[in-house]
């Protein structure tokens, strides 16, 4: 399989699974989803396209830059379109503004009010009022000044001081380090991206002690036995063979021979699918995904972190 067969393949991957445990997990809406899944680029063009992307491959181990690629390459062609739109409306707008002539009218206007003015000398009267205004307020601030001072005296004379502010309450420019400063701090993107993983990782907490509650789900069968896993709709599988050391993943809805012997975990992307003998299965119907253990012919639902020891501490 070549490296474009297998970008392709993770692209089905994602289809496969469930939308709205993959919002759960992302806080990516369902819509949003719908529209990765099916190229629609134009819908698209004004969301965080790229920081989507970097968290679907990180919580489900995608690789979807051919995809990224293409979104740019689209993205890049819409550009022109509104830069060409953005030009023609301010051409149109600019033109009007030249043909009406409006301002025109507005500078005869001012100059004939400020010839006025002049003409009657009403800046000389306005001077003259402007200056009385500003004697009676310096008048004020003496006097004002005088009582506060008188006061004061007052107050010294028998033994009260005036209020002084607190130290702590001024500010002083030389008592701030700005070396405090962490030049490190994650901007507005990681500290989205870093509360979208606690959150994450918080649901994933949810979904194993979910799992660990439901740990009696099991069945027997001989060794010798062929297993079918049959889905109820399209379903990504992963498949890890403990005996040897392999690795399978794939989308289909169709069903899937398991032997029975071999030491197996089994990932999926949703839980509705049966697993077992023709006519013996055992039979789940969940939206989340599930994790199996098989050996000597056992099956056994487990949680995350039991999948995660058995598969020497690696998610996949």
């Amino acid at each position: 399989m070549d490296e474009k067969e297998k970008k392709d393949l993770d692209l089905e991957r994602l289809r496969g699974m469930d939308l709205g445990e993959v919002a759960n997990v992302t806080h990516i809406e369902v819509e949003n989803l719908k529209a990765i899944l099916d190229k629609d680029f134009q819908k698209l063009a004004n969301f965080n396209v790229a920081g989507y992307i970097k968290i679907l491959e990180r919580e489900f181990g995608l690789d979807l830059s051919e995809w990224l690629s293409e979104f740019r390459a689209a993205k890049a062609s819409f550009e022109p379109n509104k830069r060409a739109h953005v030009e023609k409306v301010y051409a149109r707008a600019s033109g009007s503004k030249r043909e009406g002539g409006g301002w025109i009218i507005w500078l005869v206007a001012i100059f004939l009010i400020i010839a006025a003015i002049f003409y009657f000398e009403l800046h000389k009267k306005f001077n003259e009022f402007l200056g009385s205004m500003l004697n009676e307020e310096t008048n004020a601030t003496y006097s004002d000044n005088s009582v506060v001072s008188d006061t004061q005296k007052q107050l010294e004379d028998v033994g009260i001081r005036p209020y002084e502010s607190p130290r702590a309450l001024e500010f002083n420019a030389s008592d701030y380090n700005t070396s405090d400063y962490n030049a490190s701090a994650p901007n507005a993107l990681d500290r989205s991206i870093q509360i979208i993983k606690a959150e994450a990782n918080a649901s994933d907490a949810n979904a194993s002690d979910s799992n660990a509650s439901d740990n009696n789900t099991s069945a027997k069968f001989s060794p010798s036995d062929e297993l079918k896993l049959t889905p109820h709709v399209k379903i990504w599988l992963g498949i890890i063979n403990l005996t040897t050391g392999k690795k399978r993943e794939f989308v289909t809805s169709e069903s899937y021979t398991l032997s029975a012997s071999d030491e197996l975990l089994i990932a999926t992307g949703h839980g509705m699918f049966d697993i077992g003998k023709p006519g013996d299965p055992v039979k789940f119907s969940e939206k989340n995904t599930i994790k199996l253990h098989i050996k000597n012919g056992e099956i056994n639902k487990i949680s995350n972190e039991e999948f995660i020891r058995l598969n020497k501490g690696k998610k996949w």
